[in-house]
């Protein structure tokens, strides 16, 4: 679902929420680049609570995270900064979803919104809550920003969501989210493999 739905059950996330060099909003100092990661449609989630995620049972080693990932995503520039933030947005509702050791192992401690997206699948499986739609679609056709004064970089995709419906376990309706659309805000670092320090989001007309 969009970023911003998806703070549903802790806090709606309705501007960036980064916090770089003292500063809070847009990305700092943006470096223009020519990225290689391409747009798609990622898969159906949960709206996250108020949790942190439950450590795996299993830590991944480097070796077993770096196999797992996209090829493109190995230099440490900004190209494959790209096309890792990029897959992260694509895929981290399926990999917290079925693949949580990974999605842990690219999920720095500090993320706020790694930790509620994990919390919610968490609690969408104790609740047998079942979502359909909300699907976050890049429209970008590659990222924009650049690496910052602390070595991490911060990366933006224009993005839509498709509209999501809520149920309970008896089929109940409980919630409904119409699409949107915004800006879709990350930063990550690469220590011995790609690591997402933060996800945030600010909507068009917010």
């Amino acid at each position: 679902m969009g970023l911003d739905n998806l703070a549903g059950r802790a806090a709606a996330v309705t501007t960036a929420i980064f916090i770089l060099a003292g500063c809070t909003g847009d990305i700092e100092n943006p470096a223009d680049a020519s990225p290689t990661a391409s747009a798609t449609t990622s898969p159906t989630t949960v709206a996250p609570g108020d949790a942190s995620p439950s450590p795996s049972a299993t830590a991944l080693t480097a070796d077993e995270v770096a196999a797992l990932l996209p090829d493109s995503t190995s230099p440490q520039d900004f190209p494959s900064a790209d096309a890792f933030a990029s897959y992260f947005l694509d895929n981290y509702q399926a990999l917290a979803r079925e693949q949580p050791e990974l999605f842990a192992a690219l999920s720095s401690p500090n993320c706020k919104f790694c930790a509620s997206v994990m919390a919610g699948y968490e609690q969408a499986r104790a609740d047998q809550v079942t979502i359909a739609g909300g699907d976050l679609v890049i429209l970008s056709a590659h990222g924009y920003g650049g690496i910052q004064e602390d070595g991490t970089f911060g990366i933006e995709y224009d993005f839509e969501t498709t509209p999501l419906i809520e149920t309970d376990a008896d089929g109940t309706v409980t919630r409904e989210v119409a699409e949107s659309s915004g800006v879709a805000s990350i930063i990550v670092r690469y220590e011995d493999h790609w690591v997402v320090e933060e996800v945030g989001s600010e909507q068009s007309g917010s």
